[in-house]
């Protein structure tokens, strides 16, 4: 990332940004990922350009349409995007091949018991 990147991204004030190879996806540029407004998106900083890849800006727990509640983190692994829903306490997951999410179930896996009032 270069300083014209780096300075961009601060005066705009994104806390949450990451970089990944767009290319691959759906974007024909170089783009940064940032979570703003409950929604996933691609920014070009030098072009000054961004768009909304997911969400509606509404908080919710929908996969379709897609509406997140403070997602607060990707991960990118091979032709699928993980987010980390933070919320919903829920991981998403985005096909990059076909743009739909669905939330991650793990079979089994429950959460743990409250504990008792003493």
């Amino acid at each position: 990332m270069n300083c014209h990147r780096k300075e961009f991204l601060r005066k705009c004030n994104f806390r949450k940004f990451f970089s990944f190879d767009c290319d691959d996806a759906f974007f024909d540029f170089e783009c940064f990922w940032i979570i703003n407004n409950n929604k996933i998106k691609a920014i070009d900083p030098e072009k000054r350009f961004s768009v909304t890849f997911l969400g509606t800006g509404e908080p919710g727990k929908a996969d379709d349409p897609a509406q997140f509640d403070e997602p607060g983190g990707l991960s990118v692994a091979g032709d699928k995007l993980y987010v980390a829903d933070t919320n919903n306490h829920a991981i998403r997951v985005v096909n990059l091949k076909t743009n739909k999410m669905t939330t991650l179930v793990l079979d089994g896996l429950t959460p743990p018991k409250k504990p008792e009032a003493q």
